[in-house]
C-alpha cells in the first residue's frame, strides 16, 4: 500500500535526507520500554515512513495502567 503525504519540497528534501536508525535518542527510548515490559519492533517497514520503534501489542500498554 502506497501512502501520501502533503508535503511541502522543502520538507521532502530535508526528510530525505535522514537516514540515521540506531540513535541515542532511540536506544534509551527502547531501553525504557524493555525495561517497563513493552515489546516492540525496531525499523517497522510495513508503516509509512519506517519509525524506528512500534510497540508489538496494544494490549500490553493498556494493561500496563
Amino acid at each position: 500500500m502506497k501512502y501520501k503525504f502533503d508535503t511541502d519540497q522543502e520538507t521532502r528534501k530535508r526528510m530525505s535526507k535522514v537516514h540515521v536508525t540506531e540513535g541515542k535518542d532511540e536506544v534509551v527510548i527502547r531501553k525504557i520500554l524493555w525495561d517497563n515490559g513493552i515489546h516492540y519492533r525496531k525499523n517497522y517497514k510495513e508503516l509509512p515512513g519506517k519509525p524506528g520503534t512500534v510497540p508489538c501489542q496494544v494490549d500490553t500498554l493498556n494493561n500496563k495502567n
